[in-house]
């Protein structure tokens, strides 16, 4: 059974927070590196790591595959746990210090040129934002589109409607703002036509249990979308 110390970083919390409280407690580490003259130990998660960085993953995996504890004679400790953490997107690359660890981060062979003209703005490739505009939530009208809960409809497929208009506005949604306001008043329209609360919240555990994938770059907890949509 879980302690209550181990179940308090894991409730509530989003999946970057949990991984960089892992990283920092050194929970699960699955890799070993012995960095500097000293080879002092780093432990660090290989899912990570790879996931992040080609790299790594030819390092950690495949045939080619190191085993056991893996040198790096040439970084030193902390400038090794700095890489972490920017790995782990938890270090902001606007630290004014970010360029000294710029030859830990990137490879020689590869050129790192200043691309920044100013301080105040930066230029961006393929950056865009999406949202749903329906014209029917501009009408001065009331519009019977969803079954209501008294009609011959057998109710699970009622509830069906829920999950498949949250994963429309998933997708189509790149914030999470947007992606409340269309479901918010959802919710209130079908609790208007006879739905139940509970019902709906068990709905909406199911759609954020199956389909994480696409409400993850939210980075908002299954009890704070609850709280926003439906109560």
């Amino acid at each position: 059974m879980a302690s209550s110390d181990v179940e308090h970083w894991q409730c509530d919390k989003s999946l970057s927070q949990c991984m960089s409280y892992m990283l920092a407690n050194q929970i699960m580490c699955d890799v070993t590196f012995l960095l500097g003259e000293d080879r002092l130990k780093v432990q660090a998660h290989k899912y990570m790591l790879a996931s992040r960085s080609p790299v790594f993953l030819a390092m950690l995996e495949g045939p080619m595959a190191e085993k056991g504890k893996i040198d790096i004679p040439d970084i030193e400790k902390d400038i090794f746990h700095i890489f972490l953490r920017y790995i782990d997107d938890v270090l902001s690359i606007n630290n004014p210090k970010f360029t000294d660890y710029l030859s830990s981060i990137y490879p020689s062979e590869i050129e790192v040129k200043e691309a920044t003209e100013t301080n105040n703005s930066a230029s961006c490739l393929d950056i865009m934002d999406t949202s749903l505009y329906d014209k029917r939530d501009d009408f001065n009208f009331s519009i019977a589109n969803f079954p209501f809960l008294s009609s011959n409809i057998p109710s699970s497929p009622t509830y069906g409607v829920f999950i498949s208009q949250l994963i429309r506005y998933a997708r189509a949604s790149t914030k999470y703002t947007d992606f409340v306001l269309k479901a918010r008043r959802l919710s209130d329209k079908l609790l208007s036509q006879g739905y139940v609360c509970d019902r709906l919240t068990s709905s909406l555990r199911k759609f954020y249990g199956r389909y994480g994938e696409l409400v993850i770059h939210y980075d908002v907890p299954l009890s704070r979308m609850v709280d926003d949509i439906l109560s």
